[in-house]
């Protein structure tokens, strides 16, 4: 897993060095999900720092794009595909996926969505890609393990 480790802490780094910018939704569904799971303080870990940079950056717009998605009648986020494949994407995932593809579709540009070692998006990345959704996963010895676990080849 250190080859994992260092591609996820490698990619945060750039991000807090100004290598790239991430892409939040504009109700904060993103960031209460990690806000759930790390500490706004910064510490003790790199993902902690994460959140903390995310908190600071959210309203500046050249390194965090707050993009607007819509909520329906019973809380729910809208725009999440219809495909029969993805019925069993799993729900908490699909804040990702609603924010990607209004992003691309409010400014045009699609935007991937980065994934370390969680096998839903694996298991879902074909149907995911048929309607406009990229993914990069970063941990490339997970990926072989779930290549040769589905029977996939490279």
């Amino acid at each position: 897993m250190g080859s994992c480790i260092l591609a996820c802490i490698t990619t945060l780094k750039d991000l807090f060095d100004d290598k790239t910018r991430i892409v939040i939704d504009d109700k904060w569904f993103i960031i209460g999900e990690y806000k759930n799971k790390l500490n706004q303080s910064g510490q003790p870990r790199i993902g902690d720092e994460f959140l903390k940079w995310v908190l600071t950056n959210s309203w500046n717009t050249s390194r965090c794009q707050q993009t607007p998605v819509q909520i329906d009648a019973s809380g729910e986020l809208e725009g999440f595909p219809t495909d029969d494949e993805l019925s069993q994407f799993d729900r908490s995932d699909r804040k990702f996926v609603v924010t990607a593809l209004a992003y691309a579709n409010h400014l045009g540009q699609p935007v991937p969505i980065l994934n370390a070692v969680d096998s839903d998006w694996w298991i879902h990345k074909k149907p995911l890609q048929r309607v406009g959704i990229s993914i990069e996963f970063l941990c490339s010895d997970q990926a072989a393990r779930w290549r040769i676990e589905h029977g996939e080849t490279a």
